[in-house]
């Protein structure tokens, strides 16, 4: 019985990847309204170049990709997961405060590009390279130069 359900589950997980270039392009309307509020307040002067849907078995995932290089990348609450700016610094206030205080603090001549965010911690990447890793508690626990 255990073979059977390693079996299972082995299948389940290679449907799964066969099926995970889903993708389909959808309309800003589209997107879960805590997506579109986010674009609106943060990117409202940026023109939405994609905007595209990763359906899965536990919900959709969502891209925007903005013309100027800019990728937005939100759970199917409309919650985003990744923020990554090309060459300029992340709207200011997407950055929880305490991540912000320490990078000014830190390393006062960056800025931050990019940031992503899962149930564990915050991971944000400087202009410079560097690349900072911060728990839950905004303690930065992880530098990577």
């Amino acid at each position: 019985m255990r073979r059977f359900w390693i079996v299972a589950i082995a299948i389940a997980m290679c449907a799964g990847s066969a099926s995970a270039d889903n993708d389909r392009p959808i309309t800003f309307e589209q997107l879960p309204k805590g997506a579109q509020t986010l674009i609106k307040k943060h990117f409202a002067d940026a023109t939405i170049q994609l905007a595209k849907e990763d359906p899965g078995i536990l919900g959709s995932e969502y891209d925007v990709v903005f013309s100027d290089g800019t990728k937005v990348e939100f759970n199917d609450r409309g919650q985003w997961e990744s923020i990554k700016c090309r060459n300029k610094a992340l709207p200011a206030a997407v950055v929880p405060q305490p991540i912000a205080d320490y990078v000014k603090k830190h390393y006062p001549t960056a800025f931050i590009t990019s940031i992503d965010r899962d149930a564990r911690d915050y991971e944000v990447e400087l202009n410079t390279g560097v690349e900072l890793t911060f728990n839950m508690q905004f303690h930065c626990i992880d530098i990577d130069y």
